[in-house]
């Protein structure tokens, strides 16, 4: 016998089918969904990849710019909104939240299935005006999207910019004073619940988030990496907000910031589920199949090979004339 294949008289457990039917046919309408949101993207990305080319191409011979194709009435064609955003810098995109967080799957022999952030694809150094992007965020919504112009980035004068600075001035002499105030919230929670700890505190509010996991699939396809999930009731978690709740036990109290670092959150964990035993048996389970397993360290085996090739290129000395290919 192969150790692959299964013992004769082992038995499968199955669902009842009444108790799954609701969650197939959400299953079934969310591919057929996404089958069709794919068609209409295809059509909207050729429209646009064409006048790309149109472009490059009036640029290459001296010839004037042709007009851009019609956003709007090319959106209200195919039942897409369409949203033109004011000049943005990446910063700017990720706390606005929306396609800032967004991401598109990519597949590669080297790392399988891997996230690639549309912040990353939009303002890397190889991004092109009018090249279509399709991505999606982990509450599922989709976007295409694209450049139609880049401005360089300068230092504007101090009096154009003077309330905006003078905002993120404050907002970064705040957060020390914010996790001070978080801190002994905190503090009060560990003998009491967070909702007694903030009564009578004026601009303090308690509330109840989750359940939730730090990771999640969403609704992207089958066989697609984790994703970090965006818990309900938490403006852009991010990963240090998340790492900080899950190293708690049952009771615990510690702080947050959020990802922009705009919020700083009190935390008190009411529990963890399921248990511990339960979750090393699934682990267990999980790795027959190392597929699984190698979903979920992508992230993490990716990083380590970025460090070991940057530790190789200062052993070195190697000094890229160009960005390597």
């Amino acid at each position: 016998m192969d150790a692959g294949d299964k013992p004769a008289n082992e038995k499968f457990e199955y669902e009842p089918l009444e108790k799954v039917r609701d969650d197939i046919r959400k299953r079934l309408a969310g591919q057929a969904a996404d089958r069709r949101v794919a068609e209409i993207f295809d059509i909207v990305s050729g429209r646009i990849a064409n006048y790309s080319d149109d472009v490059e191409l009036a640029i290459g011979m001296g010839e004037p710019v042709p007009p851009a194709p019609n956003v709007t009435k090319l959106a209200a064609e195919h039942g897409l909104k369409a949203v033109r955003s004011e000049f943005v810098s990446a910063a700017e995109a990720i706390e606005a939240g929306g396609i800032g967080g967004s991401f598109q799957l990519a597949f590669s022999e080297q790392f399988g299935v891997r996230q690639q952030r549309w912040i990353d694809q939009m303002f890397g150094p190889e991004s092109r005006r009018f090249r279509p992007l399709s991505t999606r965020d982990v509450a599922g919504a989709r976007y295409l999207s694209w450049k139609a112009e880049d401005r360089p980035e300068y230092t504007p004068p101090l009096a154009e910019i003077k309330d905006e600075v003078e905002r993120i001035w404050r907002l970064i002499e705040a957060r020390p004073l914010a996790r001070k105030r978080a801190e002994e919230i905190a503090k009060e929670a560990e003998s009491k619940p967070l909702a007694e700890a903030v009564a009578g505190r004026e601009g303090f509010e308690a509330g109840r988030v989750g359940p939730f996991t730090w990771l999640t699939r969403g609704t992207a396809p089958f066989g697609s990496p984790p994703m970090r999930s965006d818990p309900e009731g938490i403006e852009m978690a991010g990963d240090d907000f998340l790492a900080a709740v899950f190293a708690l036990e049952p009771g615990g109290t510690t702080t947050a910031f959020n990802e922009p670092q705009t919020i700083c959150y009190a935390i008190r964990l009411v529990s963890f589920e399921p248990p511990d035993d339960t979750l090393q048996a699934r682990f267990l389970d999980a790795a027959a199949d190392p597929r699984r397993l190698a979903a979920l360290a992508e992230d993490e085996t990716r990083d380590a090979y970025d460090r070991w090739m940057a530790g190789i290129q200062k052993r070195h000395g190697v000094e890229w004339l160009r960005d390597p290919r």
